[in-house]
This record gives C-alpha cells, structure tokens and sequence, in this order.
C-alpha cells in the first residue's frame, strides 16, 4: 500500500476538487515532515465498491461527509490485493483508512510513553502535552501534524530527545513552551518520493 491521492467517484465537481486537493495536501505535509525534499502525488482510482475505516472502524461511503476536512489528519488507501489480506473479499475494489486527529493524538501519545520512560513520565507529571512542541527530524510540528507523529512505529522509531525551555529557544527560536519533544525516526517506505517509491 502506498500513499496516494485518492479521487472518490460519482461525487460532484466541487466535492471531489475538495477531496482530492486535500489529500494531496495531506500526503506532501507528511512526506516533508518526515525529511523528505520532494514528493511527486500518483493519481489512481479505486474500484466502485472501497471500504472505509475511520478510526479503525469501517463506515459507510455516505458518511465520508459528517467529517471536516480539519479534522483528519491522515489518509492511507490501499488497493486490490493489499485491501483484501485485511479486509478479505470486501476489501477487493481497495480500502481508505482515515484517522483524525484525535485518533492520531491518542495513538501518538501512547506510542511515545512506550517507547520513551522520560516522555512518559513528563507526560505522567503533566497530565497532557499541552506545554509540548514536537519537532519530527528536525523539523517543528504545527498546525494539523497528528498524522505525521501517528505514522511512527517501532520499525521507524529510533530515538526521542526531551529539550527544555532554554535548548528550544536556542535551538529552535521557540517561546511559550517548557519542553521540546525532539523525535528521530526512519521515512515511511510508503511514502511516495520524487525520485521512487520509498
């Protein structure tokens, strides 16, 4: 499965210049986040009948419209043969998984207090992550960027860094934070790049 822009069918113009814009744009925010300097967007469609999952549950098509495009905060399809090892014979026309950024936050967060005793017992302390700045590769973490620290894994994962105060405004020339949350990680292989597909 690769990161793709999906165009839903039999949709209005209007409606489907929206979709496609926003996934677009969701899959070069991601593939930059994660230091990659040039990403190319692959245009493929779906069969008729795709499963969608939002928040690792599946929804109908019809519902795809109580969800605001701010909300979401990462798009992942799957075609024909990925789609079905999941999703068996109903996932033979493909499969778009959708998380929001709710989802993605708390997947994110639970990832990090395992994978970091000091991130975890920060956040222990804390109660939230409120007085967080994350900074993915380098690069700081704003706006709609839950999808970008829910795609780390254990496989991507290679180090995370607390910073303090003082080591982000040097550092970074951020104020208004106690604690950078300094994350190393691998790119995802599925993400598509300008020169192949990673």
């Amino acid at each position: 499965a690769r990161w793709l822009l999906y165009i839903l069918h039999h949709k209005p113009l209007k409606e489907m210049i929206r979709i496609t814009y926003f996934i677009c744009w969701l899959t070069i925010k991601t593939a930059s986040a994660f230091g990659q300097e040039e990403t190319k967007t692959e245009i493929l469609t779906l069969g008729n009948n795709p499963v969608f999952v939002v928040d690792s549950q599946r929804i109908a098509k019809s519902d795809l419209s109580k969800y605001k495009p701010d909300s979401i905060a990462l798009v992942f399809v799957m075609y024909d043969t990925s789609a079905m090892k999941i999703y068996g014979k109903d996932g033979k026309d493909g499969a778009v998984v959708i998380e929001t950024r709710s989802f993605a936050r708390r997947k994110f967060v639970s990832f990090l207090r395992n994978a970091s005793r000091q991130y975890d017992s920060l956040y222990s302390i804390l109660g939230n992550d409120t007085s967080f700045v994350y900074i993915l590769n380098n690069k700081v973490q704003s706006g709609n960027y839950e999808g970008n620290l829910s795609s780390i894994n254990e496989d991507l994962f290679i180090n995370l860094t607390v910073l303090t105060k003082d080591q982000l405004e040097i550092q970074y020339n951020i104020k208004g934070k106690e604690y950078g949350i300094s994350i190393r990680s691998t790119r995802p292989k599925n993400l598509s790049s300008g020169d192949n597909n990673l």
